[in-house]
């Protein structure tokens, strides 16, 4: 591959001609001059090749940079392009952009560059095609995510393997305009209809569990409650608060925290049942939890019966509990949600400010924005039918943010790092110990790194969620990622659930809970992408089995040039010398690297050839040279030894050679 720079305009020429032959004609050339450019026609027709880089210019101002992508011909009727008689096709690959700062030397129709040589016109050609390779690399690295939802960036050490993952994750995880809420909620009304199957099923379904709850708990007998009744936590589905959590938890999803929310409640640690009132004027002097019950029973029924008298405030539940067991009874005049921040963001979507409101206020503004909706189009929908919606379009328990009245939704990526410690139980979900009232501590199982990230990734389907892990095959992946090998390849689809689910060993739920094996689904949905970084210079590592292999896409990141600091090329080269014995083309076109006679048979260049990070600095001038000095020294000098000492390089005399020259 070689490059130049060129010209492509008469004297008369009017202004952007290059760019309008580029875009209309797809090529580059030159007219037909006198017996003195005679060199540069020759150039053109015969030194000239296909995959040759050319940076067109007008003067020293760089237009575009183009690969040739054809042999030459010759074309003298192109009206009104005819005086451009010499021509190559060629693809485009870059428009200049101020920005780049690139400068070109403005003499000469048609120039070729010396690759080897200092001219500030080869410096910046070299560089803002080698720009143009790392963006390539990256776009097509995000493109291969987005088909495998997995990748491996593999390298030797040094190629930016971490960085690359990064620049991934925030091209990803960028902010999306999602466009007007009130347009999308508006068409929402306009265009419902409730008697598609659909809703009638799912209206079946809900009224039979409220029914079902109500016939249970009649609002009327809720003085009657006992602690048998009441309490969860003793692993039955017939008491009150199994139902408020979990039996009409499609109605409307309340989360305690603890059991303790509950005030009484069943302890397994002591075998009997504890209360977490002492807060409570009402309740705190009943120590029996007995006697509680009966107060508690009491406050429930005052409240439960009449909602709109009943000096709310003065209750000793959360307004969150408050609100579900209000809205339980009365689906109608309560909105089917009871989250504080969860309201405050569909308040934010629908432009209502709620500055100084409690939970229960935003919950009956949110109600009445739905019932003046309802009315003013006529539509016979139901409140969880809207929120359904408004789940399915945003992203409700994240940070709603508007810009312009449009809803703007950011993804989100995490980093990690695997060792030979890291466990399933660090990574996907493991054993807790908590504190309690007990002389016996709790041991809860809670979700990890990737079981978090994927609830967050399913209950914002509009964005992207990556997980970096660096450092990949330094863990047991087998063992680490369990049944999750399976959800990697087939990703959550609400369509199939069953087949796209996958069991943990262990459950949410507790032992003896009769939806124990409900705590054990695991889901990873498609929005959410693994980037792993794996350093192929490193044996002592784990290996990848072939199970785990096909379900990752591996990306070689090998070293670049055009990253390093002037002040170290040298250095580099001298380095790279040792690994690739063609490393002049393979740092400047993409060309396999040969195996140097230093490198051991037993070694691909491509898995231990030291990286362009070690040859990187910030610094200018001295500063610049100080610090490239000291990574000689402490950094690249000890890992060439190492390599020596490990039998990766194996010509003593030529690595000490290199050593000394690098650490003048």
């Amino acid at each position: 591959m070689n490059f130049w720079h060129m010209q492509m305009h008469q004297s008369n020429s009017p202004l952007g001609i290059e760019k309008d032959i580029l875009i209309h004609r797809g090529v580059i050339g030159l007219a037909s001059w006198d017996t003195e450019e005679a060199g540069q026609q020759e150039a053109f027709k015969n030194k000239m090749k296909k995959g040759d880089i050319v940076a067109i210019k007008k003067g020293a101002t760089p237009i575009a940079l183009v690969e040739v992508d054809g042999p030459y011909f010759e074309k003298n009727d192109d009206i009104p392009y005819d005086w451009l008689v010499r021509r190559r096709e060629v693809k485009i690959l870059d428009w200049y952009r101020p920005e780049l700062g690139l400068k070109l030397s403005s003499r000469g129709t048609l120039i070729r560059c010396d690759q080897d040589g200092d001219a500030e016109s080869t410096k910046s050609i070299l560089k803002w095609f080698n720009l143009i390779q790392s963006g390539k690399m990256k776009t097509e690295a995000i493109d291969l995510l987005k088909y495998k939802k997995q990748i491996i960036l593999q390298g030797p050490p040094g190629t930016g393997k971490t960085r690359l993952a990064k620049e991934i994750a925030k091209e990803l995880t960028a902010p999306k305009d999602l466009g007007s809420p009130t347009q999308k909620i508006e068409e929402f009304f306009k265009t419902f209809n409730s008697r598609k199957d659909e809703y009638l099923e799912i209206r079946k379904e809900k009224d039979k569990l409220l029914s079902d709850f109500q016939e249970l708990f009649p609002k009327e007998n809720l003085k009657d409650l006992t602690l048998e009744s009441y309490c969860i936590g003793t692993g039955e589905r017939d008491n009150f608060c199994w139902w408020i959590e979990r039996g009409l938890k499609s109605l409307g999803y309340y989360f305690p925290g603890s059991s303790r929310s509950y005030l009484i409640y069943w302890n397994k640690a002591t075998g009997e049942y504890s209360t977490h009132y002492n807060h409570s004027k009402v309740l705190r002097e009943f120590i029996d939890p007995k006697e509680g019950m009966k107060k508690l029973a009491e406050v429930l029924h005052g409240f439960v019966n009449n909602p709109s008298t009943y000096d709310l405030n003065s209750l000793p539940f959360g307004w969150s509990f408050i609100i579900k067991v209000l809205h339980s009874y009365y689906p109608e005049k309560y909105f089917p949600t009871n989250g504080h921040k969860y309201m405050v963001n569909i308040l934010n979507l629908l432009g209502i400010k709620s500055q100084g409101k409690n939970t229960y206020e935003l919950n009956l503004m949110l109600q009445q924005y739905f019932d003046e909706k309802s009315k003013e189009y006529n539509c016979d929908m139901r409140n969880y039918e809207f929120v359904n919606f408004l789940r399915g379009e945003f992203d409700l328990h994240g940070e709603i943010e508007m810009i312009s009245e449009k809803v703007v939704s950011k993804g989100e990526f995490k980093l990690i790092q695997f060792h030979p410690a890291y466990t399933y139980e660090d990574f996907v979900r493991g054993i807790v110990v908590e504190t309690n009232d007990g002389p016996h501590p709790d041991y809860k199982v809670v979700d990890k790194v990737l079981a978090e990230f994927s609830s967050k990734a399913l209950a914002n389907k509009s964005s992207n969620y990556v997980l970096i892990i660096d450092e990949i095959n330094r863990a047991n992946l087998p063992s680490v990622l369990g049944e999750l090998i399976y959800a990697l390849e087939y990703r959550f689809d609400p369509e199939k659930p069953e087949e796209t689910s996958v069991e943990s060993m262990y459950s949410l739920r507790d032992e003896g809970d009769s939806e124990v094996s409900e705590g054990r689904i695991l889901r990873l949905p498609k929005n959410l992408f693994i980037i792993g970084t794996m350093n192929t210079a490193d044996r002592s590592v784990g290996h990848i089995d072939y199970a785990i292999r096909r379900r990752f896409a591996f990306v070689d990141v090998q070293p670049r040039l055009d990253p390093v600091h002037d002040s170290a090329k040298g250095y580099f080269k001298e380095v790279s010398s040792l690994f690739v014995k063609n490393y002049k083309e393979v740092l400047e076109s993409e060309q396999a690297p040969e195996r140097s006679d230093c490198l051991s048979p037993d070694f691909r260049p491509e898995d231990v050839w030291i990286g362009h990070s070690y040859f990187l600095t910030d610094k200018t001038g001295e500063e610049a040279k100080l610090e490239i000095d000291i990574k000689m020294k402490y950094e690249v000098v000890p890992l060439l030894k190492e390599y020596l000492k490990d039998g990766i390089l194996i010509d003593e005399a030529k690595v000490k050679e290199v050593i000394h020259t690098i650490s003048q």
